[in-house]
C-alpha cells in the first residue's frame, strides 16, 4: 500500500503479507508479482522499528547499507 503511493485508497483484503521472513503473499497482478516485491525490517532500538518494501528493478542489484548518525550530523545536511 505505502510502497505503490495508494494507501488505504486499497482494500485491505486484496493482498497479504507474511511476516516471518517479511514477503508479500499475494496481491493484484497490476502491482507485480509477490516475488518483485522486497521487503527489510530493522529495529535499531527496543522502541522502534524500520520497515522497507520496494520494487525489484530487473537487471539491478539491490543492497541495503545501514549506518548510526547522530541528530547534529542530520542536522547539518543541505536541504533543497
Amino acid at each position: 500500500m505505502k510502497a505503490i503511493g495508494k494507501g488505504l485508497s486499497i482494500p485491505l483484503d486484496s493482498f497479504a503479507v507474511g511476516l516471518g521472513p517479511p514477503r508479500l503473499l499475494r496481491a493484484d497482478p497490476r502491482h507485480g508479482a509477490p516475488g518483485d516485491w522486497l521487503f527489510h525490517v530493522h529495529q535499531p532500538t527496543a522502541r522502534h522499528v524500520l520497515a522497507l518494501a520496494f520494487a525489484r528493478r530487473a537487471g539491478r542489484r539491490m543492497q541495503i547499507d545501514g549506518r548510526e548518525v547522530t541528530l547534529a550530523q542530520l542536522a547539518s545536511v543541505p536541504h533543497a
